[in-house]
């Protein structure tokens, strides 16, 4: 449906024009006529206009469509469809990562592995069987099972957790918000890397610790504790943070 529009027939006979030089009119009269134009047509073509964008069809009267992922409930008029578009957080434009430069998922896996590939295979090789520094001669069957003289355990990763509750923040927007919460095991030698989170299975709750998780801006480690800092703003829901120790 197209939008009404306000035409010449609607301003016939209309306001001033085509009175005389010296219109007979009182000076309510007059008033009226400067007027008629906005009251009688301006006025109601805003209101219709109006009215008919807050209709039922009136998002796809102007070319918008409902955001991947919206309830059809949702009523179709151009403010529940901008507002639904704002909140939309399933790349509602369709925009991938070649358009904006970026690796997908599967390019980063694979690039990831075969950097891991490229300067850990050859000191990997030698950490298991030339760590005599002879190359090509095996060592000790003992020392064969160690990567640089070193068990395996050695060099696992480990996970600890760190629970920051939405109402734990202290600070302002202008100088920064954090909390200091225990954390089992670390200590302030340990470094890791950025914090993750676990999906819950529930996308409400998975969208909103995601959004929470961005806000951290950095984690300073200390002994059986983590003090976390959010530069700009502060998580308002209850988040589990895990943190991967860099070895």
């Amino acid at each position: 449906m197209a939008f009404t529009r306000i035409t010449d027939a609607d301003l016939k006979d209309k306001g001033v024009m085509g009175q005389p030089d010296v219109p007979g009119l009182t000076a309510a009269e007059m008033q009226a006529s400067m007027e008629q134009i906005v009251r009688e047509v301006a006025i109601p073509g805003v209101n219709r206009m109006a009215g008919e964008l807050e209709a039922k069809t009136g998002a796809e009267n102007i070319g918008m469509e409902r955001p991947a992922g919206v309830s059809e409930e949702i009523p179709a008029n151009v403010q529940k469809i901008t507002a639904a578009h704002i909140e939309s957080r399933e790349n509602p434009h369709g925009v991938t990562a070649a358009q904006v430069g970026a690796y997908s998922r599967q390019e980063t896996d694979a690039a990831i592995g075969n950097k891991v590939v490229e300067i850990g295979a050859g000191d990997m090789a030698k950490a298991v069987y030339a760590t005599n520094g002879e190359p090509g001669v095996v060592d000790k069957a003992a020392d064969s099972k160690k990567l640089g003289g070193q068990p395996p355990a050695f060099y696992a990763s480990r996970t600890y957790t760190a629970v920051l509750p939405a109402e734990g923040w202290k600070g302002s927007a202008e100088e920064g918000y954090v909390q200091t919460v225990p954390c089992e095991g670390i200590t302030e030698d340990v470094v890791t890397i950025q914090p993750m989170i676990q999906p819950s299975g529930v996308r409400e709750a998975d969208l909103a610790a995601r959004e929470a998780l961005g806000y951290i801006s950095m984690v300073n480690t200390m002994d059986g504790q983590v003090m976390v800092t959010c530069w700009e703003d502060r998580p308002t829901v209850d988040l589990t943070i895990y943190l991967v120790e860099v070895r």
